[in-house]
């Protein structure tokens, strides 16, 4: 899709019925010094996009950020794992053959489910909150782009934490 259709598209969506024709999850491919693959940081994308909404707590499903990514919903599972922090042993011999051993694991979110969500039977989904350290590396990287766009300043370009 070449950019002045998505911006078209964009501006269809009518914000006064609550409903948008177009949806977007951001891929920070910026976020450094981070051993995250792909779909790791597509599924980053969804739940910070998600905890732009109502109490800043993303509640999609695994089973909707899978079909919406086009991935596998074990790959979702594994990636919110990663990303909470959470290192299985094959992470660890993973790690191991590509020399990442000692690496330290970064929480980008935290599951905050509360505990009569996680007892109901169907099982519910889970709630996710990106962390302090996901906000403060989101702020690096948003920072670093803007200096890099804007060396000399931007004549009153800043990127404020409201930003990210």
């Amino acid at each position: 899709m070449l950019v002045d259709e998505l911006i078209e598209t964009i501006e269809q969506a009518d914000p006064a019925e609550g409903k948008h024709k177009a949806e977007y999850t951001p891929l920070f491919d910026n976020l450094k010094g981070l051993d995250l693959s792909l779909a790791d940081r597509a599924v980053f994308g969804i739940v910070w996009r998600h905890c732009q909404m109502r109490d800043r707590v993303c509640r999609k499903s695994v089973a909707n950020m899978a079909k919406q990514l086009e991935i596998h919903e074990r790959q979702v599972q594994l990636s919110l794992r990663r990303l909470c922090g959470k290192d299985d042993d094959a992470e660890k011999r993973r790690q191991e053959q590509r020399h990442l051993a000692g690496r330290k694991r970064v929480r980008l979110i935290e599951d905050v489910t509360p505990e009569e969500v996680k007892a109901k039977k169907p099982p519910q989904p889970r709630h996710y909150r990106v962390t302090d350290e996901g906000l403060k590396r989101l702020r690096w990287m948003a920072i670093e782009v803007a200096e890099e766009r804007w060396p000399d300043g931007g004549d009153g370009v800043t990127v404020s934490p409201s930003m990210v």
